[in-house]
């Protein structure tokens, strides 16, 4: 991780952002290697876990993993590592991800605050549309939808 740190640091200097988007996923590789574990897609592989920094164009940090550990995994302690291995001059830091990500752990961490140095951590996290979401959704009164859209978020005023 000190690698991973030193190596964002350097990149922070060349654009020197103070906002970090993070897009968090894993993603099966597939071998032939034989002490391989087999996937849930059926297929020996291994599955590293990554965390991309958007506005730097790199990989802020990874995670080496057997391709039969499942996606979610120990989710917030990854993100917690990455968000170790931002430079000082990052003070807003944003995440997206797919369902995997979907755990009320990491949830609870951004939008509380917990982070002392970033605070409330906004998201964009996928969710399984299972039952009971469709019918909480359904409780939603049409008046309290509001857009997400925001112009600055897409350089606009």
């Amino acid at each position: 991780m000190e690698i991973n740190k030193e190596r964002t640091a350097f990149s922070g200097f060349q654009n020197s952002g103070s906002t970090a988007t993070i897009d968090m996923d894993a993603t099966l590789v597939s071998t032939n290697k034989i002490d391989a574990l087999f996937s849930y897609k059926g297929f020996k592989a291994y599955q590293p876990l990554n965390t991309w920094w958007f506005e730097q164009g790199i990989i802020l940090h990874t995670e080496f993993r057997d391709g039969n550990v499942p996606a979610g995994f120990q989710q917030l302690r990854v993100f917690k590592d990455a968000l170790g291995c931002l430079p000082e001059q990052v003070q807003t830091v944003r995440v997206s991800s797919d369902t995997a990500c979907y755990q009320h752990d990491l949830l609870r961490y951004c939008s509380t605050g917990e982070n002392s140095q970033f605070g409330v951590i906004e998201f964009a996290i996928g969710c399984n549309v299972t039952k009971e979401f469709k019918k909480a959704f359904e409780q939603i009164e049409e008046s309290e939808w509001k857009p997400i859209y925001n112009a600055a978020w897409c350089g606009g005023s």
